[in-house]
């Protein structure tokens, strides 16, 4: 029964390494999505130039049960007034789509292309 025991616990603490990052990027935003396990999403925005690099939006959520949508936006304002937006859909079995969009102040809004494709993976170690 001991044995059971201990096999049913490491069996619940299996590791997994996220996926690959989808990356996107409008204005001064560079934003990324991972699956971060077969059930959670990371999503995280960055604004600057590299070496100095600052987070502004890091979020992990779970996947609905049964495989159902998933939907965030975030949106930054940068100190000209511009707003730069990613917003990502994720849907069953990790396929996303991104959209990027821009709006400048007394201006129009414009949207980049939209990207689609299926999020690498989590796997097990």
């Amino acid at each position: 029964m001991r044995l059971l025991v201990a096999l049913a616990f490491t069996a619940l603490a299996v590791a997994q390494t996220p996926g690959t990052p989808v990356s996107s990027a409008i204005g001064s935003l560079s934003c990324g999505v991972r699956a971060y396990t077969s059930t959670q999403v990371q999503e995280w925005c960055y604004t600057g130039i590299s070496p100095n690099l600052t987070l502004v939006h890091n979020a992990i959520t779970t996947m609905q049960a049964g495989g159902g949508a998933l939907a965030t936006v975030f949106s930054y304002q940068e100190s000209s007034g511009v707003v730069s937006s990613v917003s990502w859909f994720i849907g069953p079995a990790m396929a996303y789509q991104v959209i990027v969009g821009q709006c400048v102040p007394a201006a129009t809004c414009t949207q980049g292309p939209i990207v689609r494709g299926t999020l690498p993976a989590a796997t097990t170690q």
